[in-house]
Protein backbone atom coordinates (compact mmCIF):
# COMPACT_ATOMS: atom_id res chain seq x y z
CA UNK A 1 0.00 0.00 0.00
CA UNK A 2 1.39 3.13 -0.90
CA UNK A 3 2.10 6.03 1.85
CA UNK A 4 1.62 3.42 4.60
CA UNK A 5 4.31 2.22 7.44
CA UNK A 6 4.63 -1.27 8.09
CA UNK A 7 3.98 -0.55 11.95
CA UNK A 8 0.53 1.66 10.62
CA UNK A 9 -0.76 -1.39 9.05
CA UNK A 10 -2.23 -3.25 12.59
CA UNK A 11 -4.00 -0.39 13.56
CA UNK A 12 -5.31 0.06 10.27
CA UNK A 13 -6.60 -3.50 10.20
CA UNK A 14 -8.20 -2.90 13.19
CA UNK A 15 -10.08 0.27 11.89
CA UNK A 16 -11.17 -1.87 8.64
CA UNK A 17 -12.47 -5.24 11.56
CA UNK A 18 -14.63 -2.36 13.54
CA UNK A 19 -15.70 -0.71 10.36
CA UNK A 20 -16.96 -4.57 9.44
CA UNK A 21 -18.59 -5.39 12.17
CA UNK A 22 -19.94 -1.95 12.84
CA UNK A 23 -21.72 -2.52 9.23
CA UNK A 24 -22.95 -6.30 10.41
CA UNK A 25 -20.34 -7.75 7.40
CA UNK A 26 -19.70 -11.02 7.50
CA UNK A 27 -16.23 -10.90 6.49
CA UNK A 28 -13.11 -9.58 8.82
CA UNK A 29 -9.60 -9.31 7.81
CA UNK A 30 -7.14 -11.60 9.69
CA UNK A 31 -3.65 -12.22 10.71
CA UNK A 32 -1.80 -15.16 8.96
CA UNK A 33 1.42 -15.76 8.45
CA UNK A 34 3.62 -12.96 8.12
CA UNK A 35 0.02 -11.17 6.35
CA UNK A 36 -3.65 -10.65 6.11
CA UNK A 37 -6.21 -12.44 4.36
CA UNK A 38 -10.11 -11.45 4.49
CA UNK A 39 -12.25 -14.34 5.82
CA UNK A 40 -15.63 -14.84 6.59
CA UNK A 41 -15.94 -14.63 10.51
CA UNK A 42 -17.64 -17.80 12.68
CA UNK A 43 -20.72 -16.47 13.00
CA UNK A 44 -21.57 -16.60 9.31
CA UNK A 45 -20.02 -20.96 9.25
CA UNK A 46 -23.41 -22.13 8.10
CA UNK A 47 -23.57 -19.37 5.25
CA UNK A 48 -19.77 -20.81 4.26
CA UNK A 49 -20.66 -24.25 4.24
CA UNK A 50 -24.05 -23.88 2.35
CA UNK A 51 -21.99 -22.73 -0.74
CA UNK A 52 -18.43 -24.51 -0.33
CA UNK A 53 -20.06 -27.56 0.98
CA UNK A 54 -19.76 -28.81 4.49
CA UNK A 55 -17.03 -30.99 5.39
CA UNK A 56 -17.57 -34.07 6.69
CA UNK A 57 -16.25 -36.76 8.82
CA UNK A 58 -15.40 -39.83 7.25
CA UNK A 59 -18.04 -42.80 8.33
CA UNK A 60 -15.49 -44.97 9.07
CA UNK A 61 -12.65 -43.25 11.86
CA UNK A 62 -10.78 -46.63 11.23
CA UNK A 63 -7.53 -46.91 8.66
CA UNK A 64 -8.86 -46.86 5.46
CA UNK A 65 -7.76 -50.23 4.41
CA UNK A 66 -10.23 -52.11 6.96
CA UNK A 67 -13.37 -49.89 6.64
CA UNK A 68 -13.97 -52.05 3.59
CA UNK A 69 -13.60 -55.17 4.66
Amino acid sequence: MRDVAPDDVPSLVDELNRSYVARGTPYRIVGEGDGYRLALGDEFRSLRDRFYGRIREPACRRPRWTCWR
